[in-house]
Formats: structure tokens, C-alpha cells, sequence
């Protein structure tokens, strides 16, 4: 037994030890929380007290590192006297003991008195922050110890002025209110606000009447009155009442405009006035209760103001009562408007036209100037044909010696053997075999003059792009062909190295063979004055990749280096006879094909011209551009 019991005590001893520390734990997480009273004066359910608490908490929780625990208590002290008093406490009493407070927040002077009164009895020590208290009500002196907090505005006058403004042509002022002690106090503070309106403008007081008498009289008013509510705790049969629902009652039922200067009044059918932000209100109150939970003292912190009043008003009730819009303050925020699309979105929809507009005018004028731009292409494409045929009107006088002495060698062998003819049909019988030869020695020459002349009408003609799959071998052979008797003349060679098995190409004909005639007369010109041995000029082509490249090579001085950037561009020339429009044509023709063109000098002196056509499936992808150029 005495084992067992040993055994026992130890097992409860190791569970207390491993107990306590968590219970610790919990009493100090729930040490942590700061412990915050909101005190409220008036009913917890109106609309003022709920705009503003909702607003005070949620700025306290946001703002605060800790987590904070809230005592809500409604002493409703509109509604009932303060002899119950001595039972509110008792209760607080009980709910309150043995807990810390760390701040009071006190709404209204109600609120605030009652805080003040018993704060040593029920939250010893507390700092108090008061709220939703009129200036004139904020403590002074020895009241001021450990407190502070932050006055409204309420602006009456305010809400009178926008009245005034919004009826110029009033002269009677009604002014609904209850008879409460609230109710009563607000009616002592608008005697002397009513006394300094101007002469013509009568003030009835409707606090005499029970509340079921108003409604009739104020249906009886004209369009030269207003009417003020201010509040309705209770009226004058003793009757209580909630100001907010008997706003709505009073606006409905009455035939001039209603102003207030509560913001829960709003949406009620009142017309508006100079309100303040209710929420804003809490939210002011909310960040002060967090400097004093931070550790700030009251004392320190002056009473704050409150934010101004501003004018607000009811879209509808204006509608109601065909109050002119124009008259409102520029400030003035109007609420509850009905839909409307050109004045919600008004600034869009011009914006938006005036983008669209734009946008349209840009496309417009880029379309004219796309099709401009077109026929300026088109009209260039017909003075590039015109100066390329021009180019090859010059090339063809350029080889009119040339052409001459060749066409002269098959006619003169025509005439000849004619002559031949002529003489074996003299003679008797005339020799047939001998004819027969001569007949084709004519044919030859024939022959021989009509492809120098196919050949000059080709290059010559005026004619539509006719592309074709060319052999680059052959090209260049008919090109080397019809210039070897200007070459002869000028007493040269022109050689030709031609690469095997080339691809084909895509291209007119004619263009390539311009660009390859300018090539290799600019080649005959350079060598002109070169040694005899130095005066030959090779064609050579080859395959690279992508295309055909076709290059001339010519031994003579080759070209400045100074001169090499320009030596494409239209109206250079190094020729002291030159137009500069060769070598200019030659580069748009290759271009136009899909191909480039460049130059360079020879290490062993002179210079090599080259281009490349595209292989057909490249160069397909060049079409239109190539039909560009005639």
C-alpha cells in the first residue's frame, strides 16, 4: 500500500507539473487582450450608434498588435431617467469585478457624465476617450484627468444656409422636434440660431403638437416653406419615438422640403443639409483608444475636432419637389441619383467618341495615304521601266558598231552566194548540187541575221514581266555571245567560266540580261586602257547558298575605296561620259528579283561585280516585287 500510494502521489505530482505550465499559458494569452468599454447613451440599434461603433471597431482591430476584447453597455439615457441609475451600477458592479479595463469609451455627454461619475467604482483607474459630444459640452478643469476624446459638428446653420439657398423665395420656417430632455436641448440650442434669420421669414416651433397632428398640418404647407427636422424622442403626448423612422414619416407626409442636419437621415426623403460623417466619427474615436492603449496618457492628447460638415442632399427629394439643381454649393455631393447614362458616363462616352473619331480619322488618312503611296509606287515602277528601256536604247546605240559589223558578215555572205547562184544558173545545165550548197549558205546567213536581230527586239521591247525558270548558264552565254563583236572591236577577250549542273531560276530574262550587259560593258570600260595582255574580262557563275551567283571580274584600276559607298546610287558615276544610272538600274533589277549586289576590288588589281538570283522557291517569296520592275 505504501508503494501504491508513493506511486500515485508521484504520477499526480509529474501531471500538475506538466499542467500548470499550459493553464499559465492561457491565463496569460487572456492577460493579454486589452480590455475595452464602449458606453453608449442611447439605444444600441439606432443608426448613429451603429454607423459609429461599427466603424470605431473595426479601426481598433486593424490597428491594434493585440487582440482586443469589447463590453458593449447601452445606458439608453434618451429614453429613460437617470434615477435608474443606482441599478445600472449595481449590475456593473457585479459584471466588472476582478476584471482590468483599459479604456472607457464614452459616447455622447450622457455617456461621458455616467463614465465620469462612476469610473472609480466600476473601472478604477480607466482613461476615457470620449465621442460624438458637442463642443460645448468637452470637459474643463479637474475634469479633464485622464481623458480625452473628440467633439462633433453638428452644423445647423449649415443645413439653414443650403435651405435658404435652395429656396431664396421662402417665408416660413417649420421646426419639427420632440420634447425629450434630448430633444429639448437641441431646441435651446436653435433659438438663437433662428432669432438672427432674416425678419420676413416667420419661425413655428411643431413641439406642441402631438405627433399625429403634424403630418396633417405640414400636408397644408406651400412652396414658400421649410421644414427642419431636428430630432423625436418623444413627443408632446409622451409617446417615444425613433428619430430615423419619423424622418422618413415627416418627408413623406409633407408638402414643402424637410432638411436635417443627421447623416442616418439621409435616404429618408429628407432633402439633405450640412451633415457629419457619423462613421468617420467612430473612426476618430477607434485611433485614439489605440494611442491610449499604446501608452500615450490622456492628458497629452488634446481633444480632437471633428471633421467639418459637409453638404450633402437627396437626388429624389430634389426631383420631388422640382428644386432647381443649379443652386446647390459646387461641393455639394448628391446621393441616390437615379440611372443615367449620359451623365454617369457622359465624360466616357465623349472621351470615347473623340478616340474613336481619332481613330477613324488616323485609319482614314492612313488608308489615302496607303493609296497614295501606291500610285507614287506605281508611278516610280513606270519611270523605273521607262529609264530602264532607256538604259537598254543606250546599251544598243553603245553596240551599234558592234551590231553593224555583225549583221554586215551574214548579209555580205547572202549577197555573195547569190551572185554564186547566179552564175551556176548561167551556166548550161547549171550545176543542182552546187545550187543546192549555196542555198544553204544562204540559209545560214539568214539565219544568223534574224537571231542578231531576235536578240536586239528582246532586249529592246517594250513589254509585261514574263518570268520563267531560266538556266544561268545559257543567259550569260547569249549575253557573252552578242557583246563578243563589240569586244573584238575593242580589242579584248571576254572569257566564261560556267559552273555545272546549276539550279534553275526564277526571273525575266531580259532584266537579268540588262543588269549582266551593264556589268560587263562597265568591265570592257575599265580595261580600255590596260595593257594588251591585262584586256579580257571573265564571266563566271556559281552556285551559293540560296542561289546563283553570277560575278564579272575585270583587270583594270579597280574603284576608290572613297567612291565604294556610292557606287549604286543613281547619278554617280567614276565615267566622265556617264549618266550614273547603270550601275543604279542594275541594283534595283537584282533587288526587285529577291537577290543582292555587291562590289569589290581584286587583290591582284581591278575589280569583281557579283550578284545572286534566288533558287525559284526562294525567290518566289519576291514575287510582286519583282513584277515591280520592267
Amino acid at each position: 500500500m505504501n508503494r501504491a500510494h508513493a506511486l500515485r502521489f508521484f504520477v499526480i505530482l509529474i501531471a500538475g507539473l506538466l499542467l500548470r505550465p499550459c493553464g499559465a499559458q492561457t491565463e496569460a494569452k487572456a492577460d493579454d487582450a486589452s480590455q475595452v468599454v464602449i458606453l453608449n447613451n442611447a439605444d444600441y440599434f439606432l443608426a448613429a450608434t451603429v454607423l459609429m461603433d461599427q466603424a470605431l471597431r473595426e479601426t481598433m482591430l486593424q490597428g491594434s498588435k493585440r487582440p482586443i476584447e469589447f463590453f458593449a453597455e447601452s445606458l439608453d439615457s434618451m429614453r429613460f431617467p437617470a434615477q435608474i441609475d443606482a441599478e445600472l451600477v449595481a449590475l456593473m458592479r457585479k459584471k466588472y469585478v476582478g476584471k482590468r479595463v483599459d479604456v472607457v469609451l464614452a459616447r455622447a455627454s450622457g455617456g461621458f457624465a455616467f463614465a465620469q461619475r462612476y469610473r472609480d467604482e466600476l473601472w478604477p483607474g480607466a482613461p476615457i476617450v470620449f465621442y460624438n459630444m458637442l463642443a460645448d459640452q468637452t470637459p474643463r478643469g479637474s475634469a479633464k484627468a485622464n481623458v480625452t476624446g473628440i467633439v462633433i459638428d453638428l452644423d445647423p446653420e449649415g443645413t439653414l444656409e443650403l435651405a435658404r439657398r435652395l429656396q431664396p423665395e421662402a417665408t416660413q420656417l417649420f421646426v419639427v422636434i420632440g420634447t425629450a430632455e434630448y430633444d429639448r436641448r437641441w431646441k435651446a440650442r436653435l433659438q438663437p440660431i433662428l432669432a438672427r434669420l432674416p425678419p420676413q421669414i416667420s419661425v413655428t416651433w411643431l413641439d406642441e403638437l402631438p405627433y399625429e397632428a403634424i403630418a396633417p398640418r405640414l400636408r397644408q404647407l406651400g412652396p414658400n416653406a421649410i421644414v427642419l427636422f431636428t430630432s423625436m424622442v418623444r413627443d408632446s403626448a409622451g409617446r417615444v419615438h425613433n428619430s430615423q423612422w419619423t424622418a422618413h414619416e415627416i418627408a413623406e407626409a409633407s408638402a414643402s422640403p424637410v432638411y436635417g442636419f443627421i447623416d442616418t437621415y439621409m435616404g429618408q426623403g429628407v432633402v439633405g443639409g450640412a451633415l457629419t460623417d457619423l462613421a468617420a466619427q467612430g473612426r476618430a474615436a477607434g485611433q485614439l483608444a489605440l494611442r491610449v492603449l499604446a501608452g500615450e496618457r490622456p492628458d497629452l492628447i488634446p481633444v480632437q475636432a471633428s471633421p467639418p460638415a459637409r453638404c450633402v442632399v437627396d437626388a429624389r427629394a430634389l426631383e420631388r419637389f422640382k428644386t432647381a439643381t443649379d443652386r446647390l454649393p459646387t461641393n455639394c455631393e448628391v446621393r441616390y441619383r437615379s440611372p443615367s447614362f449620359w451623365r454617369d458616363y457622359g465624360t466616357y462616352v465623349v472621351f470615347g467618341t473623340a478616340a474613336l473619331l481619332l481613330q477613324t480619322g488616323l485609319i482614314v488618312a492612313l488608308l489615302v495615304q496607303r493609296r497614295r503611296r501606291h500610285e507614287a509606287e506605281r508611278d516610280a515602277q513606270h519611270k523605273r521601266a521607262e529609264l530602264a528601256q532607256a538604259g537598254r536604247l543606250a546599251i544598243v546605240g553603245e553596240l551599234t558598231a558592234s551590231i553593224s559589223h555583225e549583221m554586215n558578215q551574214p548579209l555580205g555572205a547572202i549577197l555573195s552566194n547569190i551572185d554564186a547562184a547566179e552564175m551556176v544558173l548561167a551556166a548550161h545545165p547549171p550545176d543542182l548540187d552546187e545550187l543546192r550548197l549555196i542555198h544553204s549558205d544562204i540559209r545560214r546567213g539568214g539565219s544568223r541575221a534574224a537571231e542578231v536581230i531576235r536578240r536586239i527586239r528582246g532586249l529592246l521591247g517594250k513589254r509585261d514581266i514574263a518570268r520563267s525558270q531560266t538556266d544561268v548558264n545559257v543567259l550569260v552565254t547569249d549575253v557573252a555571245a552578242l557583246l563578243r563583236p563589240e569586244a573584238a572591236r575593242r580589242v579584248l577577250d571576254i572569257e566564261t567560266v560556267l559552273a555545272e549542273s546549276l539550279p534553275s531560276v526564277a526571273c525575266d530574262r531580259v532584266q537579268i540580261q540588262q543588269a549582266l550587259l551593264n556589268l560587263l560593258l562597265n568591265a570592257m570600260d575599265a580595261v580600255a586602257g590596260s595593257p594588251p595582255e591585262s584586256r579580257r574580262v571573265l564571266v563566271r557563275t556559281a552556285e551559293v547558298r540560296g542561289g546563283v551567283e553570277v560575278a564579272v571580274v575585270d583587270h583594270g584600276s579597280g574603284v576608290a575605296k572613297d567612291q565604294m559607298p556610292q557606287l549604286f546610287s543613281s547619278f554617280f558615276t567614276t565615267k566622265t561620259q556617264g549618266m550614273g544610272l547603270g550601275l543604279s538600274i542594275t541594283r534595283s533589277i537584282v533587288e526587285a528579283h529577291g537577290g543582292q549586289i555587291r562590289a569589290e576590288n581584286n587583290a591582284d588589281g581591278g575589280a569583281t561585280f557579283s550578284f545572286v538570283i534566288p533558287f525559284a522557291e526562294a525567290e518566289s517569296r519576291h514575287g510582286a516585287r519583282i513584277e515591280a520592275v520592267t
